[in-house]
């Protein structure tokens, strides 16, 4: 997207022409009526690229790109790309529909095609040219093709059209996205590219493909034994991640079935010192708040209890840590 190009809105009646970027996010679109309207750039959609014929009788005026190339931001010569996530509604996770975007935190334009693999062949989904320091929508799903999004690839070229620039690798980075924390409110953070919270997963950093390398077995030296810390477990008390339906069950029936997982999953890590164990129950009227807060400090009295990180979380989990057998 470029000053002068014509979008509508993605998601309201109307549109306009790119006035000018306010920043990376945020555009001011001239409306027909002559207003203009500060609007995120992920919720418009170009219909016309800028740069009309000049009116009859007009010269239009030689300029080249390289008289006024592009702004470059400091520190954008190395290559940063990130594939971000969005619910259409994040209050509404079991239901709604996903977006995805691609982000272009460098000087370099890149030409991407981005495939997601179904049935043990790959798929192209979206294949494009981005400018430098912007981001792109790629596609909406729906809640129940999240699993055929989970092992995608996307290969690029990066270039700029007006100055010299360092010759970049073309890259191929396949990525690995967990379905089932896409569907998990804590997993959507804020971040420095969107309004709205999102999971952003790095393709690359500073150049290099953002995954772990390998090893050669002759440079690994012997460490220190040590015994890693037990991974934390998470448990979604909400009744629609216990239950396949709730038809014809009270209030006590389904408060019941939450508290027997709870005590089902503590019964079962008693024994494993030091074990974390997150309960989200979300925050609503904190009857099962209480509830489990009531039930640990008299039948699990040898656990700690706090309520788990916010950042993480919100305010709706509680942590407990196995003391002891």
């Amino acid at each position: 997207m470029k000053e002068g190009d014509k979008i509508r809105f993605l998601n309201a009646v109307g549109g306009g022409r790119v006035k000018r970027f306010l920043d990376k996010n945020t555009v001011i679109i001239e409306e027909d009526t002559g207003f203009e309207t500060p609007v995120p750039v992920r919720e418009c959609i170009v219909t016309e690229t800028g740069g009309g014929k000049p009116r009859e009788g007009q010269q239009q005026p030689d300029v080249s790109p390289a008289e006024h190339p592009a702004a470059e931001m400091p520190g954008g010569d190395s290559m940063n790309i990130y594939l971000a996530c969005l619910p259409v509604d994040i209050k509404q996770l079991s239901r709604c529909k996903y977006e995805t975007y691609l982000v272009n935190d460098s000087n370099y334009c890149i030409t991407f095609n981005y495939m997601n693999k179904t049935g043990g062949r790959w798929i192209s989904r979206c294949a494009d040219t981005m400018e430098p320091n912007t981001l792109l929508f790629i596609e909406e799903f729906a809640r129940e093709l999240i699993y055929e999004h989970e092992t995608v690839c996307i290969q690029f070229i990066a270039f700029k059209r007006d100055r010299p620039f360092e010759l970049k690798s073309a890259y191929s980075v396949d990525l690995k996205i967990d379905g089932f924390k896409i569907q998990k409110q804590h997993s959507f953070k804020p971040n420095e590219f969107f309004d709205d919270e999102a999971l952003v997963c790095p393709v690359v950093l500073n150049d290099g493909v953002y995954r772990k390398q390998s090893v050669p077995e002759s440079s690994i030296r012997p460490a220190p034994v040590k015994i890693p810390a037990p991974a934390i477990i998470e448990v979604d008390l909400h009744i629609n991640n216990l239950l396949d339906t709730t038809a014809g069950m009270s209030s006590k029936e389904i408060f019941d079935t939450q508290m027997d997982a709870f005590r089902k999953i503590m019964d079962s890590n008693l024994k494993n010192k030091g074990q974390k164990i997150v309960f989200i129950h979300g925050k609503g009227d904190g009857i099962l708040k209480k509830a489990l807060v009531g039930e640990l400090n008299r039948k699990y009295r040898p656990c700690s209890v706090q309520d788990a990180s916010f950042l993480e979380y919100g305010f709706g989990a509680t942590m407990v840590t196995i003391r002891q057998q």
